[in-house]
Formats: structure tokens, sequence, C-alpha cells
């Protein structure tokens, strides 16, 4: 795909303050990848997955829901 092309897929989601660090993995166990950023303001934004299979668009995602994760994260662990 061109790079012209791919740049027109972009989407952009506000996470929260200085985003560090991006997982993508199935969070609510849908089958359906979800996002995790974490954020130097000390929380983690999750930002679930509520697309139909095979279809993602800049409106795949549902709001942002935010945690508590204390500062300055260096690993976002996530346990299955």
């Amino acid at each position: 795909m061109p790079l012209q092309q791919a740049h027109s897929l972009l989407s952009r989601f506000a996470a929260g303050s200085i985003p560090l660090i991006l997982a993508i993995f199935d969070i609510d166990g849908d089958g359906k990848p979800d996002l995790a950023v974490a954020n130097q303001n000390g929380n983690v934004s999750v930002f679930r997955n509520t697309s139909s299979y095979g279809s993602i668009t800049s409106g795949s995602f549902a709001a942002k829901v935010d945690f508590t994760a204390g500062t300055v994260q260096q690993v976002l662990l996530v346990v299955i």
C-alpha cells in the first residue's frame, strides 16, 4: 500500500497526558483487539474495540476509560 493511502487510514485517539506505551490485545475477551495506553500522568487509558469483525474504522473504539495506575509507568503489564 502506498504511503499516501496508508496515511489516509490514520486515526487519532486522545489518551491521557503524555502517552508512553501502547498495548494492543483483547482486554474484554470478545475476540477483538482493544487498546491500552500507559500515560505519564499516572493512569492507563483503555479503548474498547466495538467494531464488527473484519472492519476497523475511526469509530471502532468506545470512548476511553481511565484507570489510576500510579506515577510514571515504565512497563504496561497485562495479565489474562
